[in-house]
């Protein structure tokens, strides 16, 4: 079976260009529809993100079926065609199945270790399945496709430092506070940072969120899908006694938080620790809060630190990540390989077994039963025999890069073709 990967990503195309690709819903089933319709295509899977669109497919005869998706891609967007052509790239064999596990391990991603794309693969693998384009080749490579992203987070630690400004400042809280649990969080701004932010807390099991913002219909729109409390913004500073964490996130003029605001709330919490992060560009907390004693104050610079730090570790795991992949690859190029050989070792067994046993019928049918039974033995040992180095040839040596198909000289050999 031949695995080919057609398709453009974050690294080949803009954002413009996968927006005229991008295929969900309806658009999705029939992109998917034409693409396992395609001369030479068996079996196929499409995964639509805002990173990439991809066809995993397998196919009879690779240049056929990649100019016939290309064909498809090309009806199915609204892209020119020569801006479709120079962002598409096609993968084959052993570059194929390889690339599937870079990305289903996330070492394809824009943000390297991210965990999401393992299971927008298992998505559009369901969806391909219901939509019945999947045979025995696809379920093979994305199930261990799969397996190869569990061995890649076990195995490596890519996925577990931050390298978002937002959970950045989740994780320090957490350093900070220990278990988050028994923290009460406000949460100033309601825009895309501060509801990431929000929806880490959430993960980290935080005890108790509230969210505040000028326009309070957007707080209460967040607040309720997080399943937090809106606090009104005017008079907010007022009940900062009340929580341990305040993260900014807001567009607002000027500090939306001063020092005598935080010295007031201290006082009130008899100086029990305070933790501000400032996720803001301008900033939004007073800088002077960090002087105050008990009080921790991080900006966008401290975080961005942690998160260049975390990058790098991030880059270092990478390497072992891509060395899983490429012994995962080979091992699951092999394990293919020997199926496809199973045909031609079945048949010429079989071709072997069928002469033996009529010579056997024409020139020792009279022969005694013992006697017939220990010529048996020694004739099946003898076809044993010969039969053992081809079939250990095909086995170890035609699984290499660039080896003779032997099992194709055989086939003509002893003309198996017409045994099928």
């Amino acid at each position: 079976m031949g695995f080919v990967v057609i398709g453009l990503s974050h690294k080949t195309a803009p954002l413009e260009l996968r927006e005229k690709l991008a295929a969900e819903g309806e658009k999705g089933a029939r992109l998917l529809k034409a693409l396992v319709e395609a001369q030479g295509v068996t079996e196929g899977m499409l995964i639509s993100t805002c990173n990439r669109v991809e066809a995993y497919l397998v196919a009879r005869e690779v240049s056929e079926a990649a100019a016939g998706v290309r064909a498809v891609l090309g009806r199915e967007s609204s892209a020119v065609a020569a801006e479709l052509e120079k962002s598409l790239y096609v993968k084959n064999s052993g570059e194929a199945v390889a690339h599937v596990f870079r990305v289903t391990a996330s070492l394809d991603s824009m943000v390297v270790g991210e965990t999401q794309i393992s299971a927008q693969v298992k998505e559009a693998f369901a969806q391909a399945v219901q939509a019945e384009t999947v045979g025995a080749g696809l379920n093979k490579l994305i199930h261990r496709a799969l397996h190869v992203s569990k061995r890649v987070r076990t195995e490596t630690g890519i996925g577990q430092q931050p390298v978002s400004i937002s959970y950045a400042a989740v994780l320090l809280a957490e350093k900070i506070f220990g278990d988050l649990s028994g923290t009460k969080v406000l949460l100033i701004g309601a825009g895309e940072m501060g509801a990431l932010a929000a929806r880490h807390l959430m993960e980290r099991k935080a005890g108790e969120i509230r969210i505040t913002n000028r326009t309070g219909e957007k707080a209460e729109v967040l607040a309720k899908e997080l399943g937090a409390s809106h606090v009104p913004y005017d008079g907010f500073a007022e009940r900062l006694d009340e929580v341990d964490i305040v993260i900014a996130s807001t567009a607002a003029e000027g500090y939306v938080l001063a020092e005598k605001d935080v010295r007031e709330a201290m006082r009130r919490r008899r100086n029990r620790p305070m933790f501000f992060i400032d996720i803001s560009v301008p900033r939004k907390i007073d800088p002077a809060v960090h002087e105050l004693e008990n009080v921790y104050l991080y900006d966008v610079d401290h975080l961005q630190g942690i998160v260049d730090a975390n990058r790098k570790e991030r880059e270092k795991e990478a390497k072992r990540a891509e060395a899983i992949v490429v012994e995962e690859a080979q091992n699951f190029l092999t394990y293919i390989q020997q199926m496809d050989l199973s045909p031609t070792i079945q048949q010429l067994s079989k071709k072997f077994e069928a002469i033996r046993e009529g010579e056997i019928q024409k020139h020792l049918s009279k022969l005694p039963a013992s006697e017939r039974e220990a010529v048996e033995a020694c004739t099946k040992a003898i076809v044993n025999k010969i039969l053992h180095d081809p079939i250990l040839l095909m086995k170890t040596e035609e699984v290499k890069e660039g080896a003779p198909k032997y099992s194709e000289i055989l086939r003509k050999l002893f003309r198996l073709e017409s045994d099928e």
